[in-house]
């Protein structure tokens, strides 16, 4: 258990980091989808450099292992944001691009509410971990290392392929139809 706390700790420190990174870097696309979402355009800059601030410290809470019981319920509490806003844009039926990881055309809606749900299961898989072995464990043999930083880049490297499922999908269609065109 406690290896599977460190990979979702691992993974979801990365996460948040390059998406703290990608608004932080581009926060006028951000701003964009703030302003979109229906904030006053006052409060709009607030927002985002709240946004930016409370996912790179999740980030760097996950990755140093700190204030584990907090940094999880801050981290579903996050997503839980992102999913509400998800769900409230697609009842709306308006298009807006999420820019959750900087600059992105993919809209709000169920492909982002999905994300949502599922980079909950390792902040639930972190707190599984964190009730069950009592300690935040960081591997510090390379025996250790090697096998925990795999898990890490297989999680990060699946969860990508899992978030451009719909995209595959649709081109594998398109191939298809155009090989009965040909």
């Amino acid at each position: 258990m406690t290896s599977l706390g460190f990979a979702c700790r691992a993974f979801l420190a990365v996460v948040l980091l390059i998406a703290a990174a990608g608004k932080a870097h581009r926060p006028d696309a951000i701003s964009r989808t703030i302003r979109n979402i229906g904030i006053p355009r006052a409060f709009v800059q607030t927002v985002v450099w709240l946004l930016i601030t409370w996912e790179a410290t999740l980030g760097t809470l996950f990755a140093l292992g700190r204030a584990p019981l907090a940094t999880t319920v801050a981290a579903f509490l996050l997503l839980a944001l992102f999913a509400g806003v998800s769900i409230y844009v697609a009842w709306l039926r308006r298009v807006i691009p999420c820019n959750c990881f900087g600059t992105s055309e993919t809209p709000l809606g169920s492909h982002t509410l999905t994300q949502a749900v599922l980079l909950m299961l390792p902040v639930g898989g972190y707190y599984l971990a964190i009730r069950s072995t009592h300690s935040i464990w960081w591997p510090t043999t390379l025996d250790t290392v090697v096998p925990s930083l795999s898990l890490v880049i297989a999680a990060i490297l699946f969860s990508r392929w899992l978030f451009a499922i719909r995209f595959i999908g649709a081109l594998v269609l398109k191939r298809r139809q155009e090989e009965k065109t040909v």
